[in-house]
């Protein structure tokens, strides 16, 4: 979305659920085990685990909003398009270069195991994301009819979630290639296969559509309290069929209709809460937004501090692997999230106000980190 298009809600909702997410790694990363395993943690986790849900739905909700009156230049594969195509093909890189085994291709040639390699193929919330905003540029280029492309978008959330179950009991590593197989599910390890991950983008593009087509007749505050209303609603529901017919089934949960409604029920409730924050509080600007523009950039960076070996052949959450208190690990959340606001911010910034200088550094890191992967 550009300036103009921003919708600072939806800015919000990626903001804070990227800033959650700082604390989500850390706390797996450095967090002692006996106190994650406490009871009084419970309430956390289940925060927690908001956060990727609430990732993935904004990616389409935003989709569509940057989308929504262009669809003749995505067709024309315009350099709009190139760029959407470019964008999306950059998280899919990133995705893989979180699980790459070592920095340059002669380290994975040479010393890679196969226990690496597999863990290389699995698919995390960077690949699930490119996945669905390539299935929603693919069906907005060839689907001309706008009445069919959002009756399209609503039937295949409903078939994604409802096959999901299906999907995670079947062993398609028997079929498929591994790096194939493991967009399906978990069977090969992967986090955020696109059953029943994809779900939540789709869910949030079909949103998207009717709060564009709520706004555009004048009815935006209405379909937001409409839109509260209703998460509300689902969030009862599904909580209560999974109080009551769930218990004991913890591990197929995730892929059960129920587990999708209910997290959608409190991302559009919070959603609409959002909507009313900022149209109460008038000022747009905050670090929460800072965050939300350079949403990638963080993400990336925010696990490279954690997970790369950036000490010898150690990463951070080797050295000191659940080993920290929860003072600890609180410290060092918030350092991290403040070291994030501030490069989130500079950075912004600096594309704004400079774009050619911004333009130029971005290329000379793909060169370099390009150049080192093949050479070295």
């Amino acid at each position: 979305m550009n300036g103009k298009q921003r919708l600072y809600f939806v800015d919000l909702l990626r903001g804070w659920a990227l800033i959650i997410m700082i604390e989500v790694h850390v706390f797996n990363a450095f967090l002692l085990e006996n106190i994650k395993r406490s009871s009084l943690f419970d309430a956390v986790n289940f925060i927690n685990g908001l956060v990727a849900p609430s990732f993935l739905f904004v990616s389409g909700f935003s989709f569509i909003l940057s989308s929504y009156k262009e669809p003749v230049e995505l067709k024309k594969f315009t350099p709009r398009f190139r760029r959407k195509f470019r964008r999306i093909g950059l998280i899919l890189i990133l995705g893989y270069v979180l699980h790459i085994p070592y920095p340059t291709l002669g380290g994975i040639l040479s010393k890679a195991t196969s226990q690496q390699l597999h863990e290389f193929v699995n698919v995390d919330i960077l690949q699930c994301i490119a996945a669905g905003l390539f299935l929603l540029m693919f069906l907005r280029i060839i689907i001309k009819h706008e009445k069919i492309f959002e009756n399209t978008l609503l039937i295949i959330t409903v078939l994604v979630v409802l096959i999901s179950p299906l999907m995670w009991s079947t062993k398609l590593e028997n079929f498929l290639p591994a790096f194939l197989a493991a967009y399906f599910n978990r069977n090969l390890g992967s986090l955020f296969p696109v059953f029943p991950w994809l779900s939540f983008i789709l869910a949030g593009s079909v949103l998207s559509i009717y709060y564009l087509k709520f706004r555009e007749s004048g009815r935006e505050k209405l379909f937001i309290n409409y839109t509260i209303l209703a998460g509300i609603t689902v969030i009862i529901f599904s909580s209560l069929i999974m109080k009551f017919n769930l218990a004991g089934s913890s591990s197929y949960l995730k892929p059960n209709p129920y587990f999708f409604l209910e997290r959608l029920g409190i991302i559009v409730t919070l959603l609409g809460l959002f909507w009313h924050y900022i149209n109460l509080r008038g000022q747009k600007e905050s670090f929460v937004i800072d965050v939300s523009r350079e949403s990638l950039l963080v993400y990336f960076l925010h696990l490279q501090i954690i997970y790369s070996k950036i000490t010898g052949s150690r990463s951070l959450s080797v050295l000191y692997g659940n080993s920290w208190n929860l003072v600890e690990s609180l410290t060092a959340t918030l350092l991290l999230i403040i070291i994030m606001i501030v490069t989130a911010k500079v950075w912004s910034n600096l594309k704004i106000n400079k774009p050619a200088a911004a333009n130029l550094i971005m290329k000379q890191v793909y060169s370099m980190a390009i150049l080192y992967f093949l050479i070295f």
